[in-house]
């Protein structure tokens, strides 16, 4: 394979990787309601401040903020009720008999959101343990590994939500269901046997 193959092919899979975020275009106003959920997920931060507004800096709120790990609790939150919704998708689809659409790219995003979950409830455990036996530490910084972790739980969970309303302009999307093949081919498979007759003594003949 060439170079240039190789560019275009790879050019072509995080294409169709990232696709899934367009639907946010296709039903902004779903997801400008959303949003605003998640935006009303991070009140506990607002608590704080407005806690200890009188008593500290600012940067010393944040900071005091990130030794409870409040970000990692936020983002355990958000990541587990939006993996939830994707689960009771799928498990109505399959009670009511219907074709889980779409279903390499949900059971990948369920994998990465369950080791997301795991990574987010470890570093979420192990800063408030920290936290509750040394208390407030002063000379602590910004916990940059917190605030990257952080957000890209929140990308997730907006490709998660992208994800649950494919559906709703499934012929923009097809081309993403890893099924549509195995239908061509079962079409191309039922034409191809609608053109062989029977000769009559059991044979088939095209």
């Amino acid at each position: 394979m060439s170079t240039h193959s190789w560019a275009k092919s790879l050019i072509e899979c995080f294409g169709s990787i990232l696709k899934p975020f367009s639907v946010v275009f296709k039903v902004p106003s779903i997801f400008i309601i959303w949003f605003l959920s998640v935006i009303v997920s991070h009140i506990g931060v607002l608590a704080v401040f407005l806690a200890y507004k009188n008593q500290s800096e600012p940067t010393e709120i944040l900071i005091l903020i990130f030794q409870q790990g409040i970000f990692y609790s936020i983002s355990i939150v958000l990541c587990a009720s939006y993996l939830s919704i994707i689960f009771i998708d799928m498990i109505l689809r399959n009670r009511e008999a219907k074709r889980i659409t779409f279903m390499s790219y949900k059971f990948s995003s369920i994998s990465i959101a369950v080791v997301d979950l795991i990574v987010l409830s470890l570093l979420y455990m192990s800063t408030f343990v920290e936290y509750a036996t040394k208390g407030t530490d002063e000379a602590s910084s910004i916990d940059f590994i917190q605030i990257t972790v952080h957000t890209l739980s929140i990308i997730l969970v907006i490709y998660l939500f992208c994800l649950s309303y494919l559906d709703l302009d499934y012929p923009s999307y097809n081309k993403l269901d890893d099924q549509i093949d195995s239908d061509a081919d079962t079409e191309a498979l039922m034409d191809k046997v609608d053109t062989v007759e029977d000769d009559g003594e059991g044979i088939l003949l095209e």
